[in-house]
């Protein structure tokens, strides 16, 4: 059966959601409820099956899914209009909101089925790393759905205890700064060493872009790295530098981060 959904929000994320999810086979219809959304978005949206609407009361029909994909310190702000759905156990509430932890959903929607969602910004180009927490009431066809809609933007993985949200945050939410801060000094360093930045900036971004598919497709980044490591050679010098810093303040860097996603899920 297919399900209509509901998107509440349609921002950055929101669309690169609807680039994957508009041609669907398991998808009637995607109703997009954002008063900000701007009119060359409904343009480049407007598939057939997607509708655009600046408030719910525009809707007279029932949603399968209502996802939430606005600004953690909005949600507060909109969920209200949508509670009168609280009793419909058959609705899944799903959230891609950093921050907002499956209690406080179900303390909105205590009937229906919770899914968390947690994807990050290379869902642009359906390469996004997702981690997914269902409660209990997720049925079996809708966790197939889930894992279908979640899986047309990247990478989707389902994690059995919701703490780990916060460490898939750390990690694949924040891990495109650490990437880019890594390519950020990479050019930096061609420069100093008589690169210009153009040159400095299409080698690193290269060389980034080959390894991550080499990584896809072993998974083995210690193995990959000996490999490519020959004694005595150019690559052993730099990581002689580099190893011993990276393995004391990685493990570091995401603790930290971890942390602050905790902290930023009770504030």
């Amino acid at each position: 059966m297919k399900k209509n959904l509901f998107l509440v929000g349609c921002g950055k994320l929101g669309s690169s959601l609807l680039d994957y999810w508009q041609n669907m086979d398991d998808i009637n219809n995607i109703y997009i409820i954002d008063p900000y959304c701007a009119d060359n978005c409904k343009l480049m949206y407007n598939s057939g099956k997607t509708i655009f609407v600046n408030n719910l009361d525009e809707l007279d029909v029932t949603p399968d899914v209502i996802i939430f994909s606005v600004k953690p310190q909005l949600f507060s702000q909109v969920v209200g209009d949508y509670k009168k759905f609280s009793e419909n156990k058959n609705i899944i509430i799903s959230s891609v909101m950093a921050g907002i932890s499956s209690k406080v959903l179900k303390d909105y929607f205590p009937s229906n089925p919770i899914l968390r969602v947690m994807p990050n910004i290379g869902a642009k180009f359906g390469a996004s790393a997702t981690a997914g927490f269902k409660d209990e009431s997720l049925s079996e066809a809708n966790v197939e759905f889930a894992n279908n809609l979640y899986s047309k933007i990247g990478k989707f993985i389902w994690l059995e205890d919701e703490e780990l949200i916060n460490v898939a945050t750390a990690i694949a939410g924040s891990g495109p700064a650490y990437f880019f801060n890594l390519a950020e000094e990479m050019v930096k360093a061609g420069m100093e060493n008589g690169l210009s930045k153009d040159l400095s900036s299409i080698l690193v971004s290269q060389t980034l872009m080959g390894s991550a598919l080499l990584l896809e497709e072993n998974n083995d980044a210690e193995e990959l790295r000996e490999k490519v490591t020959s004694k005595k050679g150019t690559t052993e010098a730099a990581l002689s530098i580099l190893m011993p810093e990276n393995a004391k303040n990685v493990p570091i860097a995401i603790k930290k981060a971890v942390l602050r996603a905790v902290e930023l899920e009770k504030s």
